[in-house]
């Protein structure tokens, strides 16, 4: 499949990137949904989990949707084969951060409140792991990051979602189980 990306929007995003990079601060981008998928163009709706709740602060990946993983995988391997590259033409980012508070799937990486946690965090892991090898494959001190919440031992206060702790822990068995990797 051949993938597509705005023009613009690229140009605006290297020379933010770019500038940056020039000042010597460390840039890292952040993999998240602002829209609701019902509310993104057609192609585009796989990248959200339909029953995702209205007005979180932002929406997890489906990277369980085929279309999904395809569009994250040529986001993921365009952005590190850009921006990593040894002469530094776009600027460069050398390191991801997957969603945002992740432990909390129905507020702030919203997939529904009724997402089962074993495979939520399946899901997460898969996302986290193809991150990984499109970085990895580009730049080998690449860096993927998961962002948790500030509730290490507390459940969240949301019915969907878990302590910081309990969610790691999850996400560690899930990796070792399917491969470790640094």
């Amino acid at each position: 499949l051949t993938y597509h990306f705005n023009t613009a929007q690229i140009r605006a995003l290297d020379r933010k990137v770019a500038t940056l990079s020039a000042e010597s601060v460390i840039v890292y981008f952040r993999f998240t949904l602002n829209t609701h998928p019902a509310d993104l163009p057609d192609k585009l709706a796989c990248l959200g989990f339909a029953d995702a709740p209205a007005n979180p602060r932002q929406y997890a990946i489906n990277i369980d949707n085929e279309d999904c993983t395809g569009y994250m995988a040529a986001l993921f391997g365009f952005f590190a084969e850009r921006y990593t590259r040894p002469d530094r033409a776009y600027g460069f980012c050398g390191s991801f951060i997957i969603g945002s508070d992740v432990n909390d799937w129905s507020a702030s990486n919203a997939a529904g409140s009724e997402t089962d946690p074993q495979a939520y965090t399946d899901a997460y892991v898969r996302l986290t792991r193809l991150a990984r090898t499109a970085l990895v494959s580009n730049y080998a001190p690449g860096r993927v990051y998961i962002s948790l919440g500030s509730n290490w031992n507390a459940p969240t206060d949301t019915p969907g979602g878990m302590s910081s702790s309990a969610f790691l822990a999850g996400f560690n068995a899930t990796n070792t189980a399917s491969g470790d990797y640094n």
